[in-house]
């Protein structure tokens, strides 16, 4: 029965992950896109519960990748801000000015979530295998 809880809780995190990969594209949220905001926030929160227990666990090398991803689309948000004088900026202003930021910000995210990917299946496998051993 203890198999399951560990099955259960590695697809909670994997479609925790998934929600935040969906919604945390290269724009800046609109604040009339309620259900992207919240999605995105439950997104953030998971992510932020995942790099407490981390810390927690005294896994800092962990805590690096999940805190980074955490605090990324923040972080982008701010970079357009500074660099637009707005938060608001339409998909075609965003497309031809700013691409050079989303092109980073999706290759760090797409890379952070990929570490993030590894160290759950990691964490997955080790608590089977030490399971299976005793």
């Amino acid at each position: 029965m203890d198999d399951y809880k560990k099955i259960v809780i590695l697809c909670i995190k994997a479609i925790s992950l998934f929600i935040f990969t969906k919604y945390s594209y290269a724009s800046v949220p609109d604040l009339n896109d309620i259900p992207r905001l919240i999605f995105l926030g439950y997104g953030m929160l998971f992510l932020a519960f995942i790099t407490y227990t981390f810390v927690r666990d005294k896994r800092y090398f962990p805590t690096i990748f999940g805190g980074s991803l955490t605090i990324l689309p923040l972080f982008f948000a701010a970079e357009i801000r500074i660099m637009a004088g707005t938060f608001y900026v339409s998909s075609e202003v965003m497309l031809s000015k700013y691409s050079h930021a989303m092109v980073t910000y999706n290759v760090y995210r797409y890379v952070l979530i990929i570490f993030i990917a590894i160290i759950f299946l990691k964490d997955f496998a080790k608590k089977k295998k030490r399971n299976i051993l005793q």
